[in-house]
């Protein structure tokens, strides 16, 4: 069995709940209304920039999503080694992706109509179908243009499917030994999606708001899969691609000193580019709650998230046994919640509005959230003890009947074979207990 990558584990968790209380401050207590950053003082920004660019993060799980997979694929298709079974485990690889992707973005309209918050969107604020109903207790009409957005699991899932089906091709009738051209296509892949992006956007986005407007759905839902808002295909998954080449280097076991040249040389590049930018073009607070992010700002957060996930990389993935096994104790609460990332996502909106409307009652104000630190950083916390205890006690059963245990099911009918990726055993304390069980999980 492949050795997990931990610091993927740790990074699903981190972010996972990081949105979880991200939604619940935005939705609950500022119910979502983008002009409120114009009414906070521009020096609470700069205290809280960390926090404020981390919340434009959301391709970062485009990032997770395309290292995963194409480590996995490596893993896989090197393990065969005559080429015809290598060709046979590839096209079972790239059968997977496609039931994969096709749940996720099913998913993400199930999101979408139901269970994500309000908000405003296309000149109006819309509602879901449950997370708003039970949020204002009445039942809002459901506007379908909600449907044509792109939340991070559309993201991730049309991720996948360029993802495995650039792999499929490069890898096909020999091409997976040609490593060095890979590189190459995949680099450049990334780097041109990420170029034309501004200009697709320049040319289409008026023309998708436009077919919202105008009822041509048909029009709008081929728009979406290049430049629909918020998680746009273009630029977001070239963040995908350049996890691609990070998960075949870690399969490929590749030196230290080539990741660290990889991921800190295109960082630099990036933060070149989103500096020249942002002084030819200036930046304003209201751009953080764009759905569709100016370039500037993804030169910047590409920068960044590759110059994390170089580091962690680095420091925990090419570690020695002693201190993979500390880092695993240590972040096992994370890589629980990593584990169940999926349901968290598609059910942390009607969690934090049925929360609220209990923590409510205590603070005798059940139709407004009181803005006051004490408040909000009490309901925060309801939130993540309910998701540590509810996760604790689902992973005693391996989180059977959540999102990802129906994921698993129907990929294994695919493959034929069943996956360990919810053996909580496994996944979670397979590397915890000594050093000599580095490789086991």
């Amino acid at each position: 069995m492949q050795r997990r990558l931990l610091y993927l584990d740790v990074l699903r968790g981190f972010f996972i709940l990081y949105l979880v209380w991200l939604h619940a401050f935005t939705a609950i207590v500022f119910g979502n209304d983008p002009q409120t950053v114009n009414t906070v003082s521009p020096w609470i920004f700069i205290i809280l920039a960390p926090l404020a660019i981390l919340a434009t993060w959301a391709p970062i799980f485009a990032l997770i999503s395309g290292t995963a997979n194409a480590y996995m694929m490596y893993s896989a298709v090197r393990s065969a080694v005559e080429t015809e079974k290598r060709q046979q485990v590839l096209r079972q690889l790239f059968y997977r992706g496609l039931v994969v992707s096709g749940l996720l973005y099913f998913f993400s309209l199930l999101n979408m109509a139901f269970m994500h918050q309000s908000m405003e969107f296309n000149g109006a604020f819309r509602h879901t179908l449950l997370t708003s109903t039970l949020l204002a207790g009445k039942i809002h009409p459901f506007s379908a243009q909600l449907l044509f957005y792109n939340d991070a699991l559309a993201l991730i899932a049309t991720t996948g499917l360029v993802s495995t089906v650039v792999l499929y091709a490069l890898w096909s009738k020999g091409g997976f030994v040609w490593k060095r051209r890979n590189y190459w296509v995949l680099t450049g892949l990334a780097l041109g999606i990420f170029a034309l992006s501004p200009v697709l956007h320049g040319w289409w986005d008026q023309s998708f708001y436009s077919a919202l407007d105008q009822g041509h759905y048909l029009k709008a839902g081929i728009l979406k899969l290049f430049i629909g808002p918020n998680q746009s295909p273009f630029p977001n998954v070239s963040f995908g691609l350049f996890g691609v080449l990070f998960g075949i280097a870690l399969a490929q076991k590749a030196p230290v000193a080539r990741i660290r040249r990889f991921g800190y040389g295109f960082a630099a590049l990036f933060l070149l580019t989103g500096i020249v930018l942002i002084t030819q073009q200036g930046v304003k607070v209201i751009e953080l709650t764009s759905h569709t992010f100016p370039i500037k700002l993804h030169c910047i957060n590409m920068a960044l998230m590759l110059t994390v996930c170089t580091i962690l990389i680095t420091r925990f993935e090419y570690a020695s046994p002693e201190k993979r096994r500390r880092f695993a104790l240590w972040t096992v609460p994370l890589r629980r919640v990593g584990m169940a990332a999926l349901t968290v996502f598609l059910l942390e909106g009607t969690v934090s509005v049925l929360i609220s409307k209990i923590y409510l009652v205590f603070w005798n104000t059940p139709d407004s959230f009181p803005r006051n630190p004490v408040a909000i950083g009490g309901f925060i916390l309801c939130l993540f003890l309910f998701w540590h205890l509810a996760l604790r006690l689902w992973e005693r059963y391996d989180f059977k009947y959540s999102f990802e245990w129906l994921v698993v099911h129907c990929v294994a009918r695919v493959r034929g074979r069943r996956s360990s990726r919810l053996n909580a055993e496994v996944v979670l304390y397979g590397e915890t207990h000594s050093p000599e069980s580095a490789d086991a999980a």
